[in-house]
């Protein structure tokens, strides 16, 4: 089965620190072009890791973290449901620089 994993991005000056620090006009941020080629390559890494899951894994219960014991399912449903705002405010800075919302 794939595995997805993560990696925190990088400060790409000493006046930008990821997460931690509030923007600021002027930091330097990678290109457009680079956050897209990297959602298409997640996008793919995603697609492989699904097709490897069968029906019985997304059925199997996860150890309980503390918020109860929920099924791989249930938690993939979670993760998708948080970060689907994200989504809409990434639209919505979108249509505010002009660029279409797809």
């Amino acid at each position: 089965m794939a595995t997805i994993s993560y990696e925190k991005p990088r400060a790409t000056s000493a006046t930008s620190t990821p997460f931690t620090v509030p923007a600021a006009a002027g930091d330097d941020y990678h290109p457009i072009s680079e956050l897209a080629d990297e959602f298409l390559r997640l996008g793919k890494t995603l697609e492989e890791a699904f097709a490897s899951v069968s029906e019985e894994r997304f059925g199997t219960v996860e150890q309980d973290d503390g918020r109860g014991a929920k099924s791989f399912l249930q938690r993939l449903v979670f993760h998708a449901w948080h970060e689907a705002p994200h989504l809409g405010q990434l639209s919505a800075l979108r249509k505010e620089v002009g660029l279409l919302v797809p």
